[in-house]
């Protein structure tokens, strides 16, 4: 079973997903069999939504994220942020 799956399952079904996040069900349906990547922005939402059942490192491993410290956030070592800088090129060395 896969993350979104997962997920889905913690909040009752895809159509309680869609609700939460107030998208269609079709959408979520789209990431459940692969026609589209969960968006990096919706992670930390339907984390939110499944109590963190599921994960943003679930949800989209490719990413980089971090984890800042939230007492309110279901997850123990709190909010999620992506790590954008982890994204970045190094520059190119410079020519001697």
């Amino acid at each position: 079973m896969n993350a979104i799956t997962e997920a889905c399952t913690a909040v009752g079904g895809q159509r309680a997903l869609a609700l939460a996040l107030r998208i269609s069900a079709p959408t979520v349906h789209q990431w459940i069999n692969g026609a589209r990547r969960v968006p990096e922005d919706r992670c930390p939402e339907i984390e939110l939504a499944c109590k963190g059942a599921v994960t943003c490192e679930q949800l989209r491993p490719d990413l980089s994220w971090v984890r800042v410290a939230d007492s309110a956030w279901p997850h123990a070592e709190g909010r999620p942020l992506l790590d954008h800088a982890a994204r970045l090129d190094p520059a190119p060395a410079a020519a001697a």
